[in-house]
């Protein structure tokens, strides 16, 4: 279970690309989210007949083609291309719209490393503080707007009001009777 799927320059060429894809930021990089490590364990996991080899036919063979069509552009590996080279040949598969024959395979599998490490990176630690994600928080809710109650013709009971949004007691359960009354 611990053997390695891809070698060590297949996981710097995922590396790079993931970079290109998800650029650091203040709230950490590629590696800081485990993504290759993410995509290395899909290839892994799903490397049999039942998943019909994904790992060698679709992510092997990505970064095979990915590779081929920077050495067809640029005389290079993706690994030895610039940033800048790599974008503007990522920006030309982006978009399935319009896309030439002889890049329509380029860009499918651009696709799928694009999805992937953009799943990668926020499901992770670092991707949710970059989205500003702070989960299941209580915050302050002091009723229906009075604009809305106006629009429908209705307003609280201020008993109702005193009991139901007091904000000192927020993190209290209320109790209501067998009848529906509010006890608390």
């Amino acid at each position: 279970l611990n053997a390695v799927f891809f070698n060590d320059n297949e996981l710097s060429t995922i590396e790079k690309i993931a970079n290109i894809i998800v650029p650091p930021n203040e709230f950490g990089d590629i590696k800081d989210a485990g993504v290759v490590e993410m995509i290395e364990f899909i290839a892994k996991d799903w490397s049999t007949p039942a998943h019909n080899n994904y790992g060698e036919n679709v992510l092997r063979k990505g970064l095979k083609v990915l590779d081929d069509s920077c050495i067809d552009r640029f005389s290079k590996n993706i690994i030895d291309c610039s940033d800048d080279e790599i974008k503007s040949f990522f920006d030309e598969i982006s978009y399935q719209d319009n896309i030439s024959e002889d890049l329509s395979e380029a860009a499918n599998f651009f696709a799928t490393y694009r999805y992937m490490v953009v799943t990668g990176w926020f499901t992770s630690e670092v991707g949710m503080k970059d989205l500003g994600y702070k989960g299941n928080i209580p915050n302050v809710w002091d009723g229906v707007p009075d604009e809305i109650l106006k629009d429908h013709n209705v307003s609280y009971d201020e008993e109702w009001v005193k009991k139901c949004v007091d904000q000192s007691k927020r993190n209290e359960t209320a109790i209501w009777d067998n009848e529906g009354n509010l006890l608390t």
